[in-house]
């Protein structure tokens, strides 16, 4: 009777502390499950703020990219600027010429005044078929239009007269006025004097 007895309470205590490792086990599992899973938490967290951590790193590559096309673009486009010279004024007045007993011609705009603030300083000569023209230390000699009062001298050395000044041939000498360029028409009119150079309208002279 008491061995059955004593038989009995070893399996009730050997039922128990199997229950009891069981029920030790199962806590271990959950309790490793959370804690794997409290740990692996972190790692999303910090993979998901480093994926929003470079979003803004590719988008701004992208604007960065957008922007220097765009500049390249307009930069390409831009019509490139010449840098262009003041071309000489266009005389429409008629054109005349004088010539004095020696034949020394000068040739004279009619109809208008003369105008221009350039300054031409230079020396009077006389050049191709008897014409006044200045000296030009770049090119062929210019050829000077006079206004429609110049006069002529018929004694003596060559000397044109405008506006009151007399300046002789050789003499140095400074014009007012300006560059011109002649029409088909003026330089028939201006013949037998040529222009091979520049062409300067006279509006005084000192």
């Amino acid at each position: 009777m008491d061995r059955r007895i004593d038989s009995r309470a070893r399996r009730t205590l050997g039922v128990t502390a199997a229950g009891f490792a069981v029920l030790l086990a199962a806590t271990g599992c959950s309790s490793t499950g959370s804690s794997d899973d409290s740990s692996s938490a972190p790692a999303t967290q910090e993979t998901s703020a480093a994926a929003s951590s470079s979003a803004p790193v590719s988008s701004s590559a992208a604007s960065s990219a957008s922007e220097t096309e765009t500049a390249e673009k307009s930069s390409s486009s831009a019509p490139a600027t010449k840098s262009t010279k003041a071309a000489p004024a266009k005389d429409t007045s008629a054109l005349d010429t004088v010539k004095n007993k020696e034949h020394k011609i000068a040739v004279v705009s009619t109809g208008a005044s003369a105008s221009g603030k350039d300054s031409l300083n230079t020396k009077l000569i006389i050049a191709d078929h008897g014409c006044f023209h200045a000296v030009n230390q770049q090119g062929p000699p210019t050829l000077l239009v006079f206004p429609e009062d110049t006069t002529l001298n018929s004694k003596g050395k060559p000397t044109v007269t405008v506006g009151g000044t007399s300046i002789r041939v050789g003499q140095q000498v400074t014009f007012t006025g300006k560059k011109i360029n002649l029409s088909a028409d003026q330089a028939s009119q201006a013949k037998p004097c040529r222009a091979k150079g520049d062409v300067f309208q006279v509006a005084s002279a000192k």
